[in-house]
């Protein structure tokens, strides 16, 4: 990990992510996962921190990396637009930013014109990305439902 200028990120909770579920002196638990970054990133994200959460069907618990939001908001109190990096892969990312930055009319005057689209792609773009969360999350829960049905009919 130092070779390539990764550090650890530690955690929050149980200090052991792993456990053999063996009973007496075979009993082991380890740490075995954890979450990594390079020294650049933490700095730039120095509001996160690492959970390590109960195990639920593994041998492995999971870990969840959180990081604390800050509510900054505009001096006429909407809140800030943050524009998602992962979006960009999203081949429909373009056409709402498309189809919203032709749409802007109004002033002749440049700036408030391209202030004005980017208040309407940023609005556009938040709706977009909330809907998308939304399938996702349904897809999500579909999908854990089936593999818990799978995995009880490999028991039975």
């Amino acid at each position: 990990m130092e070779i390539n200028g990764l550090c650890d990120l530690g955690y929050k909770g149980d200090k052991f992510t792993w456990c053999n579920e063996h009973l007496g002196d075979h009993f082991t638990k380890e740490r075995l996962d954890r979450f990594v970054a390079k020294n650049s990133w933490t700095e730039v994200f120095q509001e996160v921190w690492v959970e390590v959460l109960p195990a639920r069907s593994s041998d492995h618990k999971p870990l969840v990396l959180n990081k604390h939001t800050i509510h900054t908001r505009c001096e006429d109190r909407r809140k800030l637009f943050i524009f998602g990096a992962c979006w960009i892969k999203d081949k429909d990312c373009e056409e709402v930013v498309s189809k919203e930055w032709v749409n802007v009319s109004g002033s002749s005057d440049l700036m408030e014109k391209i202030q004005s689209s980017l208040r309407e792609c940023g609005a556009a773009l938040t709706g977009w990305s909330r809907q998308n969360s939304k399938d996702n999350e349904g897809e999500l829960r579909s999908k854990t439902n089936r593999l818990k049905e799978l995995e009880e009919e490999e028991k039975g």
